[in-house]
């Protein structure tokens, strides 16, 4: 009885640990989306009101729904569009990207609006989070300059 339970324990014990290997973590995806070449102007003294500035470019679709920083109560997307012979700036309720596609987040175009200006007490850079509508956070630090 022993030599049958013997070779059935080691198909057991085979079983067991062939399906461990399967439970492994697999590797993380790459993110959706890739944060780069950005910076915050610094409001001029008693404004407290800012903006961000940065490119983004998407590996998969990535429709961006929110943001935030330290820096502000509130951060909004924001565009340019001409009104007759002006530039007025308009709120974005969202911003979409294709799989490849980079967007340029940039002075006089699309942009990241920071309100309730709160600078940091020490440094010369600041936190932006971008959300996207499945609520994955893209995180990057960018430097603050006047321009």
């Amino acid at each position: 009885m022993n030599a049958l339970r013997a070779p059935g324990l080691a198909m057991l014990l085979a079983a067991l640990l062939a399906g461990a290997a399967g439970c492994a973590p697999a590797e993380e995806a790459p993110a959706a989306l890739t944060l780069s070449e950005g910076w915050i102007r610094l409001p001029p003294p008693g404004q407290d009101r800012s903006a961000a500035y940065l490119t983004l470019t998407a590996a998969a679709p990535v429709t961006l729904v929110a943001a935030e920083s330290p820096l502000a109560e509130r951060v909004e997307f924001h565009t340019m569009v001409r009104d007759g012979d002006l530039m007025r700036m308009r709120e974005l309720s969202s911003v979409s990207l294709a799989p490849g596609e980079t967007r340029r987040l940039a002075p006089g175009g699309d942009h990241l609006m920071l309100f309730g200006w709160a600078p940091p007490a020490q440094g010369a850079a600041g936190e932006i989070t971008l959300i996207d509508a499945n609520e994955t956070r893209y995180t990057v630090t960018l430097p603050l300059r006047e321009r």
